[in-house]
């Protein structure tokens, strides 16, 4: 290292030889990820064919992009150099600080492949459930146009096979006659739909309404069609409660055209309270049209701020604002799904500055998106998932059977003060699993930078106690796959693909702390612990800091 470059010497997660700057003491780094340098890449072009002077580049041949590949690459061509030249590019690397039997090259015979549990980012479990076995519903919203975004959410709602459909408003768009009622609705959602509201086509059998729409203000534009073609609706059709146990669905009318008052002590409000109290399901999910709570002020519908929180509402379904972000206050989460297809303006020119002065706990996923919601209902917990037209999983949060109970601070497993290791190149596929020797991983304290496809593991003791659920809590960059003791429990912002191949994150949102709650069957009462991580950017150079915080709550 260059004369008075001690970048690496202060920052948490670089140690240098004689240790951090507040005295303490870790072992030496292994960046697989950085490059080598020019004298030692030299050396090793000379003697193993692959340098980086600038006439072996014009002929294809690069450096390679990490201490690992250099190593697997001396290896693959270790039969044609001599025993001398050998023994002189091992010591080059071992004076470099790493070692031929490093980190990266540990259990060198297993087959590198997909991460455990993640073939793919398409497919994940969460508590040991198989996804393709749990009941789910989709939400869609703002998707009335008949365009190819909204053709294209309906495809991949269609894939998922939901149970049911409920939408957060705006169903159809531009005044439509009775033929475009047909192609935005009828065409692409009449399975999840009546005779009555269809005809002509094939339709689901079940417990009816299967598809729930709240009114949005294109709706008021086309009334008559809009309550003809749902006149099968409960109650009024404007706002009306559907039970689908475990779920307890409110859809509301959050329109100022509504005759029954949108205010807190209108008549909706009344009848609202009187049902939510009557209601003896453990989800209580509200669904309306403009949004109570977004970061964006003047899209905000102040008259149905109503008290959520007080009522046990497990989480606000909105639209209007065309894109999707995930908000957290008091207890309750808001979720903004207009992205059904309409206008990708999302969340651009407005003012947005009012994050830090009113939203607690703020996570946003995934501006200018199309896409919907696939909602889970596991045995003990229900994941609301949001993912883009092009299959990418932008965000992901799991909440508690009743969770406003899970009051007081939960007990601590990893804080701040938790040791973890970490690592930056490809590794075996059992690097998740309890048992993983990463004795040779970098050491550091529970904050560092998340650089792209950096690997984290956390060994924290044993569950001497039963917790019902953990609540899980990462400060980090863009996107991010976690797992417990070998099983995926949580991922969000990640571009499909296999994770062994460190796939980007799907958006350049950045987001503070995010958080989610996993069921705490996950953990071993009698043997280590260990969370495995890794971090995806959207792009090569981006890092922020990176904390993770686990605790543990009865029920």
């Amino acid at each position: 290292r260059r004369a008075g470059d001690i970048r690496d010497v202060h920052r948490p997660d670089h140690a240098g030889r004689g240790g951090r700057r507040d005295g303490s003491i870790t072992t030496p780094q292994r960046k697989c990820s950085s490059s080598v340098t020019r004298n030692n890449a030299a050396k090793v072009g000379v003697a193993s064919g692959f340098g980086r002077d600038e006439r072996r580049s014009k002929q294809g041949i690069h450096e390679p992009s990490s201490w690992c590949e250099t190593m697997r690459r001396i290896r693959q061509h270790a039969p044609t150099l001599g025993s001398v030249t050998m023994s002189v590019l091992l010591l080059s690397l071992r004076r470099q600080g790493v070692s031929s039997a490093g980190p990266c090259l540990q259990h060198e015979d297993e087959v590198e492949s997909s991460a455990a549990g993640y073939p793919s980012t398409s497919r994940r479990e969460n508590g040991g459930e198989k996804e393709h076995s749990l009941p789910k519903f989709a939400v869609i919203g703002d998707f009335g146009t008949g365009n190819s975004a909204s053709w294209e959410v309906a495809k991949m709602v269609h894939s998922w096979d939901p149970e049911y459909v409920v939408t957060t408003g705006d169903n159809w768009y531009h005044s439509p006659d009775w033929n475009t009622l047909h192609d935005r609705l009828c065409s692409p959602w009449h399975e999840w739909m009546v005779e009555e509201q269809c005809s002509g086509y094939s339709h689901r059998t079940g417990t009816q309404p299967l598809f729930m729409p709240a009114m949005g203000n294109h709706d008021w534009y086309s009334p008559e069609p809009y309550f003809h073609t749902f006149q099968s609706l409960p109650r009024n059709g404007r706002y009306y409660d559907v039970r689908k146990s475990p779920v307890h669905f409110f859809v509301l009318n959050s329109d100022e055209s509504e005759y029954d008052g949108t205010w807190v002590g209108s008549k909706q409000h009344n009848w609202f309270i009187e049902a939510v109290a009557s209601s003896d399901e453990p989800y209580k999910i509200v669904v309306f049209h403009h949004p109570a709570l977004c970061t964006v002020r003047e899209r905000i519908n102040y008259n149905m701020q109503w008290p959520f929180h007080e009522l046990g509402i497990t989480a606000v379904l909105n639209g209007h604002m065309h894109g999707y972000e995930r908000l957290l206050k008091n207890g309750t989460y808001y979720m903004v799904n207009g992205a059904g297809g309409c206008c990708p303006k999302g969340f651009d020119g407005y003012d947005v500055d009012i994050r830090s002065q009113v939203i607690h706990g703020y996570e946003k996923a995934g501006y200018n998106v199309h896409g919907a919601q696939k909602v889970l209902i596991h045995s003990r917990l229900i994941e609301f998932q949001f993912w883009s037209i092009n299959e990418c999983l932008i965000d992901s949060v799991s909440i508690p059977l009743l969770h406003h109970a899970l009051f007081g601070e939960g007990t601590p497993l990893i804080a701040t003060d938790t040791k973890v290791r970490y690592l930056d190149c490809t590794v075996p596929i059992s690097w998740t699993s309890v048992d993983f020797d990463d004795t040779l991983w970098n050491l550091s304290v529970n904050n560092l930078r998340g650089e792209h496809g950096r690997k984290v593991r956390i060994a924290f003791a044993p569950s001497m106690k039963r917790f019902s659920y953990l609540r899980l809590r990462i400060r980090r960059i863009h996107g991010l796959s976690v797992w417990i003791n070998n099983l995926p429990v949580w991922q969000l912002n990640v571009a499909p693909g296999d994770l062994h191949d460190h796939p980007y994150a799907c958006t350049d949102h950045v987001s503070d702390w995010v958080e989610t709650w996993l069921d705490g069957d996950v953990l071993s009462t009698n043997g280590t612990n260990v969370l495995s991580m890794q971090v995806h950017n959207r792009y090569d150079g981006a890092y922020g800091t990176l904390e993770i915080e686990l605790e543990g709550y009865p029920h």
